[in-house]
């Protein structure tokens, strides 16, 4: 019974991150910061929407700017291995370029078998992502 509670959170948590990943992006594509820069503004929506089942402390952040090639996107940059939580990469790209977004959490196993079949090390890596194409805007020097 504990691992089927356990397995349950794990998806309700992935299902909040992947909600709170494509809110973020979506609005870190407008360039909308309500008075913070493009990273709180990221972690503040993301740590609004996981409702205080994810520790946002703990997430790890990698952005960054993919170009567009005119013919498609390029390929997309596999996500950084971060060795502590917080932010790999911050690059939020300008107007009109392709911004890869990618969360992931490593999420802390309660009931010790689970891990001889999902995870490793006693903990789960959720993770979400999301490729947005920034809107027109410009970004003013020492803006970001």
């Amino acid at each position: 019974i504990l691992g089927t509670v356990q397995f349950c959170l794990i998806t309700y948590a992935q299902a909040l991150l992947e909600g709170a990943v494509t809110i973020a992006a979506r609005e870190g594509s407008t360039d909308y910061t309500n008075g913070q820069t493009q990273l709180q503004t990221l972690q503040t929506i993301i740590g609004q929407r996981v409702n205080g089942l994810l520790d946002p402390n703990k997430l790890f952040i990698n952005i960054v700017d993919e170009g567009f090639d005119g013919a498609g996107f390029a390929a997309l940059t596999p996500p950084v291995n971060c060795t502590s939580p917080g932010t790999c990469q911050s690059q939020f790209g300008t107007g009109g370029e392709v911004v890869l977004y990618n969360v992931s959490y490593n999420w802390p196993l309660l009931v010790p078998f689970l891990s001889s079949f999902i995870g490793s090390n006693g903990s789960v890596v959720i993770s979400s992502s999301s490729v947005v194409l920034n809107e027109p805007f410009t970004v003013e020097p020492g803006e970001h």
